[in-house]
């Protein structure tokens, strides 16, 4: 699934891509540029996968994410680490999350 944001005309700004197999949901990518952040967007769109996932059997959500990325977004809406590879790429970790729907 895909869940897209775009501008009035209609070109692509930011977004999240996602797959559901064996009741998980798994997110792919998830982007959104500095302009757009810190509006409450992202919680959105976060809110919106994971009902779609719920709507179509899923039970817990999965993804990665590095350090200087989402951890931090993601944590605020109930994910937990799960793995970690430390140092990855140097100075900084990379992470595995899940949350249960």
């Amino acid at each position: 699934m895909h869940i897209l944001v775009v501008d009035k005309d209609g070109q692509w700004q930011g977004g999240t891509t996602a797959e559901i197999y064996w009741n998980w949901l798994e997110l792919r990518g998830f982007w959104l540029p500095d302009t757009l952040r810190g509006q409450g967007l992202g919680s959105s769109i976060l809110a919106q996968v994971e009902n779609i996932g719920k709507e179509h059997g899923a039970s817990k959500v999965l993804l990665t994410t590095f350090e200087f990325q989402g951890r931090t977004f993601y944590e605020r809406h109930g994910y937990k680490v799960v793995g970690v590879v430390e140092d990855y790429p140097p100075g900084t970790n990379y992470y595995t999350m899940v949350k249960v729907l």
